[in-house]
């Protein structure tokens, strides 16, 4: 089985679900153990910058940063560009196994 913790710098829903839920439906989808801790921007940013170097963890963490300030929080047209309503997370978590 495996164990990962998810990492990231905000507490904001990712498109359709939380952090948390999203941990959940893969636990659930491929027998895993994930668990989800959020950390500050700035802990992001130290956290990462070896793995990534300057330019990418900061363009990262900006972009956590962003969502975490609402940034993303917006009403989406997908029903009406796509033609049909969103998927739920559960079926798209199954669909990509």
């Amino acid at each position: 089985m495996l164990r990962l913790s998810l990492r990231f710098a905000n507490d904001r829903k990712c498109a359709y679900t939380s952090r948390e839920e999203l941990a959940e439906l893969i636990n659930q989808v491929n027998d895993t153990e994930l668990s989800y801790h959020p950390v500050s921007v700035e802990d992001y940013k130290k956290e990462r910058k070896k793995e990534l170097g300057e330019f990418l963890r900061t363009v990262i963490a900006g972009i956590y940063e962003g969502i975490q300030n609402g940034a993303i929080e917006v009403k989406s047209d997908f029903e009406k560009a796509a033609g049909r309503p969103h998927k739920n997370p559960l079926e798209m978590i199954t669909l990509s196994i």
